[in-house]
Parts: structure tokens; sequence; C-alpha cells
């Protein structure tokens, strides 16, 4: 719980690079594939507070042009 509090303090912070917060998006979501249930009712609602406070982050869900990768 404290992971999640300190790091709402830290990413709340609208000074960071974008690619940044967004790699750490994405890795939460990865890692949020593999969790328990009850990490994931916590992990998926921070996940959407970052969001809403990022809003350039919103390509990674809606992205206008999408394109076909080969890898990830």
């Amino acid at each position: 719980m404290k992971f999640f509090y300190l790091s709402d303090i830290f990413l709340s912070s609208t000074h960071l690079p974008s690619y940044i917060v967004a790699a750490f998006v994405k890795k939460l979501s990865r890692i949020s594939l593999n969790s328990k249930a009850d990490s994931i009712v916590k992990i998926i609602p921070f996940i959407c507070n970052i969001l809403i406070r990022h809003p350039t982050l919103t390509e990674l869900i809606h992205r206008k042009d999408p394109k076909e990768l080969e890898k990830d």
C-alpha cells in the first residue's frame, strides 16, 4: 500500500517527461496481467488516475493511427 501512496506522490508532478510515466504505466499494466485479484483492485484505479493526470498518455489506449507491430 505504501508503494502506491509514494508512487502517487512522485507521479503527480506534471513536469515528468511523458515517456517515463508511460513506461511506468506500461510496466505496471503488464505486471497486473499476472497479479492476484486483490492486487488488480489497487493497480487499475492507480493507472486510471495516472492517465487522468497525464492526458498525453491516452495515446497508449486510444491511438489515432493504429499500427501493427511485429514486436513489442
